[in-house]
């Protein structure tokens, strides 16, 4: 059975995960800090930290990651033969580009400079999108957030179709 932390099935140390699902729009503070929504956090089981990482595939898309979730992808890249293309590469990669932010008693995180420059989160007037991705958090500057509602081409359908949806 789960452990519980006050009633909650999502709690540390479960194997249980909700859906980081919703979007919102937060406005990073005068000290740089970045509040993840509430229910957000009680969904990853009120971690102490998360992992914020520039997005390999997707250029300079800065990625949140719960702890749980990117331990997962690690151990899944470690469990691949030390043979493997591109294995030591990739565990370069996330771990060069990749950091532990810790959230404050407010629920806000301090991302790097480094990594928000590099997922151009510098205009502090601009907001940030929070896009939930199911099983991370995607950082957008509001000008460049993706339009959600949209099915965007045959690979999207096709990907739909595959899982049932």
């Amino acid at each position: 059975m789960a452990e519980t932390q006050k009633g909650n099935q999502y709690s540390k140390g479960s194997d249980v995960q909700g859906l980081l699902v919703a979007t919102f729009e937060h406005s990073l503070d005068p000290k740089w800090r970045l509040t993840i929504p509430a229910c957000w956090r009680e969904i990853m089981g009120m971690p102490g930290y998360l992992y914020a990482m520039i997005a390999p595939q997707k250029g300079n898309l800065l990625i949140l990651f719960p702890p749980l979730e990117m331990e997962r992808m690690v151990q899944r890249l470690r469990d691949l033969p030390m043979t493997t293309p591109g294995r030591m590469e990739a565990m370069r990669y996330i771990g060069g580009n990749s950091e532990q932010v810790f959230f404050d008693v407010q629920g806000r995180i301090r991302v790097s400079d480094r990594l928000l420059k590099a997922g151009r989160l510098t205009d502090r007037n601009e907001k940030v999108v929070l896009l939930g991705a199911l099983d991370r958090i995607e950082l957008w500057p509001k000008s460049l957030a993706p339009q959600t509602e949209e099915i965007k081409g045959e690979e999207m359908l096709s990907a739909f179709q595959m899982v049932g949806f």
